[in-house]
């Protein structure tokens, strides 16, 4: 095990510890668990220290800070506390986790991707310079901007900050060979590029290739293309731990590569027999489906024609993991919906790297056609499912659901009045402002056209309209350009939850009729069903 896999699983250890503790914590009902989660805290620092993981130490004595010695504690820091445990959840998610760094506390900030993303503009035409760093700003992106190749490495402090350089091809005094020795040398510092050019030419492209340069657009360029291509290098969609579930009519083989799996960030379910494997899709949906091909009952075969029957599985990877290398078997295989078949005799290392990169690209390609293409959230479809999805995992654990609908006000004004560009910016604005105002546990997606749809994990609805309120007063206080003129805009919020009405459909209808009594009120406000 390498010494980063080793960082990585110390962390997640130390991680779990506090995410027991600090779940009884804020509930203010058992002094025992506040020492604990204070010891286990001081733990966690110490090992900090003796791994030199100085930003790491520096953010967890932050937590500590924020923890009183004794109840209760106040709403206020349980907000604040349980912000920074889910900035770790986020940065657990990444293969290199800014917290895993081992860096001076001087340097530049970790860099949490499904936060901003730092980008380098490399670009000698400065309208080309300007309108790409404005449609990038919409993305809520930090975008630096450089005339040259020499401009930007005469800035020696950008290259501990940027995560992605989009690179002009034609620049005055930079030859081709220049051109791409700079890209391998920034590759070497594992740093992404697009190139972007004026023409589609193989032998630029087969340069870029051989360059390690894994994006390429062409100008003039779709803004939401060329967003697709920083999300797709830089990995934001891209979650870990990997969830994957394994049938097998062997429990050796799960014990065998749970073993494994642990070892390579990969959370796997096993299931002896397939009605039990079906029970357990019910409520959740992984990375990637490994079967056995012989299987008593129902072969896994027909397991993966039943999943391929089913639309929420579309886009998830199945690979068969199997003893028999004959032709037959793989073609039926292949013929069944599954994307690959690797043969159980491989060294584990080789079978868990075929099922990363099978999960990675499965994930990409389903972020790409799941996500809203204006505002990278959920789609309305799969908004829908995301929520039933949640409402069926509620009604299960006997949890609580609430839901809350938004529309932008008087959005068909700003629309005839300023136009659909400027109109996209607004619902951008909003749509950046929601995906880092709502937790990692809760869902937010494009219910239509200027109306947003959040699905929050809580039966504190207090909290939540305190959320809400907060996220109404920033949003009124947002700046959009039309030209030389700014204007502001505001949302209505209706909210709805599970004492309100037991089945979705009827929470997202009290919470949208609320939302049009906001309306109706005089807008700008966030309303609770009653």
């Amino acid at each position: 095990m390498s010494s980063l896999q080793v960082l990585r699983q110390e962390f997640r250890q130390h991680f779990s510890y506090v995410i027991m503790r600090w779940g009884v914590v804020k509930q203010n009902i058992n002094s025992e668990e506040l020492i604990a989660i204070h010891e286990v805290l001081g733990k966690w620092i110490e090992w900090t220290q003796k791994e030199g993981l100085n930003r790491l130490e520096k953010f967890l004595n932050e937590i500590l800070n924020l923890l009183p010695n004794e109840y209760p504690l106040s709403a206020s820091t349980i907000e604040q506390i349980s912000e920074k445990i889910d900035l770790l959840i986020e940065s657990a998610k990444h293969l290199e986790n800014p917290y895993l760094l081992k860096q001076a506390l001087t340097e530049s900030k970790p860099k949490i991707h499904g936060g901003s993303l730092n980008i380098a503009l490399i670009d000698d035409s400065e309208i080309a310079r300007v309108t790409i760093k404005a449609m990038l700003d919409r993305f809520n992106y930090n975008v630096l901007v450089y005339e040259s190749i020499f401009d930007f490495e005469a800035d020696t402090e950008v290259l501990n900050t940027v995560d992605i350089i989009l690179l002009d091809v034609v620049m005055p005094d930079v030859t081709e060979d220049m051109l791409f020795d700079f890209a391998q040398r920034i590759r070497q510092k594992n740093i992404q590029i697009i190139l972007v050019s004026g023409s589609d030419s193989l032998d630029i492209r087969l340069k870029a290739v051989r360059a390690d340069i894994g994006g390429y657009v062409t100008k003039p360029f779709d803004i939401n293309v060329l967003v697709g291509n920083i999300r797709w290098l830089c990995n934001i969609d891209v979650r870990r731990p990997y969830q994957v579930s394994l049938l097998d009519d062997q429990p050796m083989v799960g014990s065998f590569f749970g073993k494994y799996a642990k070892n390579n960030d990969i959370d796997l379910t096993f299931y002896s027999n397939s009605t039990e494997f079906f029970e357990g899709l019910e409520v959740g949906k992984p990375d990637l489906f490994l079967l056995d091909v012989n299987m008593p009952k129902i072969s896994g075969i027909e397991v993966c024609k039943i999943l391929r029957q089913q639309q929420r599985f579309e886009y998830v990877p199945i690979v068969f993991l199997s003893a028999d290398t004959s032709l037959k078997t793989k073609l039926a295989a292949l013929e069944a919906g599954a994307d690959d078949v690797i043969i159980k005799d491989n060294p584990p290392d080789i079978i868990f790297k075929q099922i990363e990169r099978r999960i990675t690209r499965g994930q990409q390609i389903r972020n790409m056609a799941i996500k809203d293409s204006l505002t990278g959230l959920l789609n309305h479809g799969q908004m829908m499912e995301a929520a039933h999805s949640a409402h069926r995992l509620a009604k299960r654990n006997n949890t609580s659901l609430v839901v809350a609908m938004i529309d932008i006000d008087n959005f068909k004004q700003v629309n005839d009045k300023r136009g659909h560009m400027i109109g996209d910016n607004v619902i951008v604005g909003l749509a950046q402002l929601l995906k880092t105002s709502v937790r990692d546990t809760d869902v937010v997606g494009r219910y239509g056209g200027e109306e947003f749809l959040i699905v929050f994990h809580s039966d504190d609805i207090e909290s939540i309209e305190k959320k809400l309120n907060d996220i109404c007063f920033t949003f009124s206080k947002l700046s959009f350009k039309d030209g030389y003129d700014n204007f502001h805009c505001t949302f209505s919020c209706g909210v709805a939850g599970s004492s309100h009405a037991e089945e979705l459909k009827d929470m997202i209808h009290l919470a949208d009729q609320t939302m049009y009594d906001v309306k109706k009120d005089g807008k700008n406000a966030v309303k609770i069903y009653k």
